[in-house]
Parts: structure tokens; C-alpha cells; sequence
């Protein structure tokens, strides 16, 4: 069994100014806050591996979001808390070249902090705290070592996450109006319900080397209403060189297939207004070591 325990003490004070047309604003807030975070583990230890059970809470700090407060009490944003419960497992095989490991995870959340694409303000994100969250699924993965020159690797993992109570307040620049919308129950943002990944990793005693993988993500929402949605796509990446010991040259490529999706998007009076993902991107790389 693991125990631990961990304190953290912060202070966050900010103001802001801002002028929009003739209309000048000025907020100010602070924020103190105290975080007591233990940390529990039961192990079960065999000669190939190990079954586990354990207990934490985390935190993320509050922060400021300056650009987009409308009055002192949403200039800052609270900490994130989680309490986070898994149960897994780790295996090995022939000496240690097969690798597998599993775990099921649930966490929940308080105040958890969820980025939102300000509308009419595409590339901006605003965050905000929704009050309480949860999330729960299962993770899997796999590593093998095939030969001296060759590694295979591949995850999957599903998630299912959602909010339970969320009053989110959105404030027009233009209009100079709050409006509150209920997002309880809905999905959290940017979490693919699925997500698996493959690849291999070759690498020759000449030298030689090639490594290629492809993820899946499954279909996400780009807002708290849950309104755009994001399908699945799945990205290739690639790169192929040779490495000496006093220097790498190698061709690479990310989104090999030129998959296209969305980064971000966000509503601007009833019309979808979309970030397009990156395209296919090569390139040749050579590194030098002294």
C-alpha cells in the first residue's frame, strides 16, 4: 500500500481595463485557495505483474480570463478538483517484449473547467466552470517488441463524460445582454467518446529508421449546448530517415491522407463558424549533435 499527501497554497489577484467603443470597463478580483490532496494505492504484485486499486485528488488552479469579463465576478474562474478512483492491471510476457495493460477509471469533477470558442470570436477560447462533472471508461494498451529493430505498439481507450450541473452565462459585447443557458447533462466538451491508436517503430543496425502511426478519435462536441458536433476522423503520420551518431536527416509527414476536420467551431448569430484542422504537412529534417 502507498499513502501520500500533498498541500498547495495559491493567490491570484487580477485586474483588468478595457474600452470598447465609448464605453469603458475596468474589473478587478482575487482568488486564494487551499488544496489538501491525498493520494491512496493498493498493489497486488505477481511475477510478471501487478494488479492495482487507487484514490487521488487533483486540482487545476483557477486563472483570469481577461479578455472576455464582463464584470468582476467573471474575470477569474475557480480551481478544478477531481477525485480520480482506477482499477487496472500490468502485465508482461517473454522476458519483458509483450507489454499489456488495462484499467477502468471514473472521476468526478468539481467546478471542472471546460474552453469554450466565444462566439463571434473564432481562435478564442474562454473558460469557464461548470459545477459539477463526471467522466468514466476504460483504457487498454499494447507493446511488443518484435525483434532487435522492430516495436509495435497500440492503445484504445473509450470515455463517457458529462456534465451534472452546469449554468453557463454568456454575455454580448454588442447587446450588452446576459443570457443563462442549462448545459446539465450535457457532454463535456473536446472528449472523443473513443480513441484508438496503432503504429510501429522500425529502426535498422544501419541506421535506418521508420515510424508510422495512425489515431482515431471518435465523433466530440465543439460546444457546452452540445450543438457541433464533431464526426470521427482518424490522422496518419509518418517519418522515414537515417541517424548516425553525429547526426539525423529524415522525411516526415503528419495527416499523411489529408484528413479534414474541424479544430474548433462556434455558433455567430444562427451560422456555424468553423477552424479548419491542419492540413497534410511534410517536410525534411536534418539534426546535427557536436
Amino acid at each position: 500500500m502507498d499513502l501520500g499527501l500533498r498541500l498547495e497554497q495559491t493567490w491570484l489577484d487580477a485586474d483588468m481595463k478595457r474600452k470598447f467603443k465609448t464605453v469603458s470597463s475596468k474589473y478587478s478580483d482575487e482568488h486564494d485557495s487551499f488544496q489538501v490532496l491525498p493520494k491512496a494505492s493498493l498493489n497486488y504484485l505477481t511475477e510478471k505483474g501487478i494488479l492495482y486499486a487507487s484514490f487521488s485528488k487533483g486540482y487545476q488552479s483557477g486563472g483570469a480570463s481577461y479578455n472576455f469579463a464582463f464584470s468582476d465576478e467573471s474575470l477569474l474562474y475557480d480551481d478544478e478538483e477531481t477525485y480520480n478512483y482506477e482499477l487496472g492491471f500490468k502485465r508482461s510476457f517473454q522476458s519483458g517484449k509483450y507489454k499489456l495493460s488495462g484499467a477502468l477509471f471514473y472521476v468526478d469533477m468539481k467546478d471542472k473547467q471546460v474552453s469554450q470558442v466565444v462566439p463571434g470570436e473564432m481562435g478564442n477560447m474562454k473558460i469557464d466552470n461548470a459545477a459539477k462533472a463526471h467522466s468514466y471508461g476504460a483504457e487498454l494498451s499494447f507493446d511488443a517488441v518484435v525483434t532487435s529493430e522492430l516495436r509495435l505498439f497500440a492503445s484504445a481507450g473509450v470515455t463517457k463524460a458529462e456534465t451534472d450541473d452546469w449554468m453557463y452565462t454568456e454575455y454580448s459585447m454588442i447587446t450588452g445582454q446576459e443570457t443563462t443557458y442549462d448545459y446539465s447533462g450535457k457532454e463535456l466538451p473536446y472528449v472523443p467518446e473513443y480513441s484508438i491508436s496503432a503504429g510501429f517503430a522500425y529502426h535498422s543496425r544501419y541506421g535506418i529508421f521508420w515510424n508510422s502511426d495512425v489515431v482515431f478519435n471518435g465523433a466530440y462536441y465543439h460546444d457546452g449546448a452540445n450543438m457541433l458536433k464533431e464526426d470521427a476522423y482518424s490522422i496518419v503520420n509518418s517519418k522515414i530517415g537515417y541517424e548516425s551518431d553525429r547526426y539525423t536527416v529524415s522525411l516526415w509527414c503528419d495527416n499523411l491522407f489529408n484528413e479534414r476536420y474541424y479544430e474548433g467551431s462556434s455558433m455567430m448569430r444562427a451560422v456555424a463558424v468553423v477552424e479548419d484542422s491542419a492540413p497534410r504537412t511534410y517536410g525534411i529534417s536534418l539534426d546535427y549533435r557536436f
